[in-house]
């Protein structure tokens, strides 16, 4: 595990960071949040594992497992991160390609520019109004290590109005046209940071 950003969130809650992902170790971790009544209203669990195997009951902890083996096989395409504030562990992030994602066909979009998936799993940390300023910091850090990207979306579900708001409270963010992706219909809310860019 090794920390790849760090940055001061403001107030007292000290620094924001995110740290790659050791699966033998964070693997619970993360299928706790998963599992957790605030993350499964919104968490598409089905999109990512697959459809359930006939008689089963539910997913269980070793299909996340595969999942984040073959989603970090593909560091080009799609990074998981860990999401630490104050030194705690309190969410988990999926950073990736636009071209390489279901939002490729976005016409506002370029292949090169990135996306992200972020989810609070702390409930201490959940709702408490620092979204705005975490993704601003996880867009600046997406856009220096990836210069080609213009910009860096967000694609909530168009009904989960608390995640637009907070999307669009985050400098320099714009609606963009909502679009169709296989398990819902996306609010598609990006920003170019502190870059000044024509619409793409």
């Amino acid at each position: 595990m090794s920390i790849v950003f760090s940055s001061p969130l403001g107030e007292s809650y000290g620094d924001f960071e995110l740290r790659t992902i050791d699966i033998e170790k964070d693997v619970d971790l993360i299928w706790g949040w998963w599992e957790s009544d605030h993350v499964r209203l919104h968490w598409s669990v089905a999109f990512r594992l697959g459809p359930l195997l006939p008689g089963a009951q539910g997913y269980e902890k070793q299909a996340l497992k595969a999942y984040l083996k073959k989603i970090i096989a593909r560091p080009d395409e799609i990074n998981p991160l860990i999401v630490r504030i104050g030194g705690v562990d309190v969410g988990y992030v999926e950073e990736y390609r636009i071209g390489s994602s279901p939002l490729s066909g976005h016409p506002e979009l370029s292949a090169d520019d990135r996306g992200y998936h972020v989810l609070v799993g702390d409930p201490a940390y959940a709702r408490k109004g620092i979204m705005p300023r975490m993704g601003a910091l996880l867009i600046e850090w997406q856009l220096a290590k990836y210069p080609q990207a213009k910009r860096v979306a967000a694609d909530p579900d168009v009904r989960n109005t608390h995640a637009i708001q907070a999307c669009l409270k985050i400098p320099g963010s714009i609606r963009l046209q909502d679009f169709q992706l296989p398990h819902k219909l996306a609010a598609v809310i990006a920003s170019s940071g502190n870059r000044r860019t024509d619409p793409a």
